[in-house]
């Protein structure tokens, strides 16, 4: 059983900003302030404290209308907390409210489209809700390309296709896809190591889903080596390191393996806490390593405890977002 993916292609922990708020009232000064606390609070990890700060902006932000740029920031911002903390469903509502409101903006600005509508469809896919995220992705396929900005945008695009393709198990084809972002990236000014980092992590998956487990478990070390230096607190170091591990176990390495379970399940903990999908399926995928272990017992609890927390997470992230009522907003 393998675990979580690195499937987030960018993480966009900042507001957008309208322009006409260089001079900004003292109700606009207000919502900057919380919204910039609140970028603050997700950058650390405190995810609870970060969502409280988010709806507070968003209170704010509904007092300067509903077609507001104020308005659609908070949201993207909201959706930005609620998937790096885990939260399928909430993270799916925010993302849909901010591209409703950038649709409605007498003129468009690509980049705010295009970061929610990508990052709308990232989460579905790290959500596993792969038939949604295709379905979303045909509805916003035009959009996605006439606002596609630079080398960056170019590069993103393809690594969501390649993260559909993985959902449609075409992993060779996802590899493709993948390795065209690494390398598209690698030659764009605008990309920064992180991006390609990420992108690592989410190569490593499907390198191990094929069997090439030394080149998988290679990837995964390198995005790791990289994160523990620079962002030892980004989401995906935690799926670099169940990648590593679950690599490991398939080449028997199993004391190897073990340590890294052991890595990740600490690190889920202090992210997320155990009743959260990722640290799920961190534990799920512990647990098949403890049975073939003859850990029995040992198995037999993480895989109890990793299912239950798994249906929880499920049952709470059950909402749905409709693409067609969304167009229509």
């Amino acid at each position: 059983m393998k675990l979580y993916s690195t499937l987030a292609l960018f993480v966009l922990a900042t507001v957008a900003l309208p322009a006409q708020d260089q001079a900004p009232s003292d109700a606009a000064r207000a919502w900057i302030s919380i919204a910039r606390q609140a970028q603050q609070q997700v950058r650390d990890n405190r995810f609870a404290e970060a969502a409280d700060s988010g709806k507070k902006a968003l209170q704010l932000a509904k007092h300067f209308g509903s077609s507001d740029p104020k308005l659609g920031s908070t949201y993207h911002l909201l959706g930005i907390i609620y998937r790096d903390w885990g939260h399928c469903a909430e993270s799916r509502s925010n993302y849909s409210h901010a591209i409703a409101i950038w649709l409605r903006q007498p003129v468009a600005n690509p980049r705010y489209i295009f970061n929610s509508v990508t990052s709308l469809i990232s989460v579905m896919c790290e959500c596993d809700e792969f038939e949604a995220a295709e379905k979303m992705f045909r509805t916003y396929r035009v959009e996605l390309q006439k606002y596609t900005s630079d080398s960056l945008d170019e590069a993103k695009l393809i690594a969501l296709r390649g993260i559909l393709a993985r959902g449609r198990k075409d992993y060779a084809g996802s590899e493709v896809l993948l390795r065209q972002s690494i390398e598209l990236m690698e030659k764009s000014p605008l990309s920064t190591p992180l991006d390609i980092a990420v992108q690592r992590s989410s190569l490593a998956v499907l390198l191990d889903k094929q069997g090439h487990h030394v080149e998988s478990l290679a990837e995964s070390m390198r995005a790791i080596d990289f994160l523990e230096r620079n962002s030892p607190k980004h989401p995906s170091l935690l799926a670099s390191i169940n990648n590593a591990a679950c690599s490991l176990a398939d080449l028997g390495r199993r004391e190897e393996a073990e340590r890294m379970f052991k890595r990740a399940l600490e690190m889920g903990r202090e992210l997320y806490g155990e009743d959260n999908r990722v640290t799920a399926k961190v534990m799920l995928s512990y647990s098949r390593l403890l049975r073939e272990n003859n850990e029995t017992p040992a198995a037999a609890d993480y895989l109890k405890k990793g299912t239950e927390a798994f249906r929880r997470s499920m049952t709470r992230d059950s909402a749905t977002v409709d693409v067609e009522e969304l167009r229509k907003k």
